[in-house]
């Protein structure tokens, strides 16, 4: 097992340096780090990507073990919405979730909910379009169209992944 992977941060890319992160998270061929990790997943998410940024998100929201990260909602936050907007579907679905419920950041808006799920469903995030489906079919925050819902719920039924609240 090698003590150090030899990845030059500035020449890898953002994907490469999130794998890495994981490598010495998880102690794969390499002695497990987990301040290392964080640092890792930290410059892939500054450098854009999407994965590394919900890790980031996930992270913050949940703490790491140890004393290495505690729980920040705000910095989980604003790493979930940097992850969504750059258009990663389950982070448009958890953001869509959060301002739905208003759980855990506390900012509830069923607009915004909605926007998300749909940007989600989209891109086929089946659950997404579940919510999607629900939010027609009950008018919740919106003009309420049945037909359409249930178009949406059908299809969500038919898939495999698709799972109700």
């Amino acid at each position: 097992m090698a003590d150090a992977l030899f990845i030059d941060p500035r020449l890898a890319s953002p994907e490469i340096i999130f794998e890495s992160g994981d490598a010495y998270f998880l102690g794969t061929n390499v002695t497990r780090d987990v301040k290392k990790a964080l640092e890792l997943w930290r410059l892939s998410a500054e450098k854009g990507y999407p994965l590394a940024q919900a890790r980031l998100s996930l992270v913050y929201l949940k703490g790491l073990e140890g004393d290495f990260v505690g729980t920040d909602l705000n910095e989980s936050l604003k790493w979930l919405k940097k992850a969504a907007e750059a258009g990663l579907a389950s982070a448009q679905f958890y953001l869509g979730e959060a301002y739905r419920y208003g759980e855990p950041y506390g900012e509830k808006d069923i607009f915004l909910s909605f926007e998300w799920y749909a940007k989600a469903a989209a891109q086929g995030f089946d659950q997404a379009q579940y919510k999607l489906g629900v939010f027609y079919a009950l008018g919740d925050g919106i003009k309420q169209d049945r037909a359409k819902g249930g178009g949406i719920l059908a299809f969500g039924r038919r898939s495999k992944s698709c799972r109700g609240p």
